[in-house]
């Protein structure tokens, strides 16, 4: 059975899903081995600071957008 480029995956093409794969591996060889290839190790404290700055994101998005959909779609009457 030969290999069929224009098979789907998912609803699409394997061509693009190849072409996406390569893109993700470009793009992770160049920020892995291109741009930040220099040797360091993060003190705890600097580790700590920045996990808390992901999660007060994280919890600032979740909150104003529930603020928003309480906004946009009240309760109806019964």
């Amino acid at each position: 059975m030969p290999f069929d480029i224009f098979a789907e995956f998912a609803g699409q093409p394997l061509w693009l899903w190849a072409a996406f794969l390569s893109f993700v591996g470009l793009v992770l060889w160049l920020d892995l081995g291109v741009v930040n290839n220099h040797e360091g190790v993060i003190s705890p404290r600097r580790s700590a600071v920045i996990w808390g700055a992901f999660v007060a994101d994280g919890e600032e998005g979740s909150s104003s957008h529930a603020a928003k959909m309480r906004r946009v779609a009240p309760r109806a009457n019964p």
